[in-house]
């Protein structure tokens, strides 16, 4: 990548394993990923997932922290970090299907999403 990154520096071993949990409570599937190798940082784990989900490189200097979100759902607790990433290289393609739209941020809360992700709204309608 052009921003000059010399790499992921984490483990050749997968560092996410995901799973799909759904709320017994609210009925909404969430996407769960647990870290496993926990000394590559957040950034990379992120940039890796992104890389095999949706085709397109990010490299670590192109993402900024933007807030994140707690919340208690019945099965588990959730810390989820919200990166910005504005730069990166490629077209999104959807390697699972996923329904993607580019949509302006007044408009979100138009779309079904996690009880977590709802307070996040706030902050990306702020930044954009």
């Amino acid at each position: 990548m052009s921003c000059g990154s010399s790499g992921y520096g984490c483990a050749d071993a997968p560092v996410l394993k995901s799973e799909t949990q759904t709320s017994a409570t609210t009925g909404v599937a969430v996407a769960v990923y647990h870290i496993e190798n926990m000394d590559c940082p957040t950034e990379e784990a992120l940039i890796r997932e992104i890389r095999e989900e949706l085709t397109i490189e990010i490299c670590k200097p192109c993402l900024a922290p933007l807030s994140f979100a707690s919340h208690d759902y019945d099965e588990f607790h959730l810390l989820m970090p919200l990166f910005m990433c504005r730069n990166w290289e490629g077209d999104i393609v959807p390697v699972e299907a996923q329904e993607l739209a580019w949509v302006r941020p007044n408009r979100l809360r138009g779309y079904p999403m996690p009880p977590a992700d709802e307070p996040l709204i706030a902050h990306l309608q702020d930044m954009i």
